[in-house]
């Protein structure tokens, strides 16, 4: 797999069902018969894989709506992307 650059564009598997819950979002991928439970933060970054925005907007946006998120930002947005990548709920696309 490519490393996810600050420039990358992850864009959401459009096959993926997803249902918003009190702490999170569930996704539901129907190609390989898979849940996924993402916390508020993971849920937060998976409605900002929307093709638009690079990994960078993504980390500005996140500080800017989570006051107490600064440390390790760059990794968290990195590393919850490249978990929805490995279970094939995003793909990236480069600007």
């Amino acid at each position: 797999m490519k490393s996810i650059s600050l420039d990358s564009m992850p864009i959401r598997n459009e096959d993926i069902l997803e249902k918003e819950v009190d702490d999170g979002i569930i996704l539901y991928n129907p190609n390989e018969e898979k849940i996924f439970s993402l916390n508020n933060t993971a849920a937060y970054i998976w409605t900002l894989c929307d093709g638009k925005n690079t990994v960078s907007n993504i980390i500005n946006s996140l500080k800017e709506d989570f006051n107490n998120i600064n440390d390790g930002i760059i990794d968290i947005v990195k590393n919850s992307i490249k978990e929805m990548i490995d279970n094939h709920l995003v793909k990236l696309k480069e600007k």
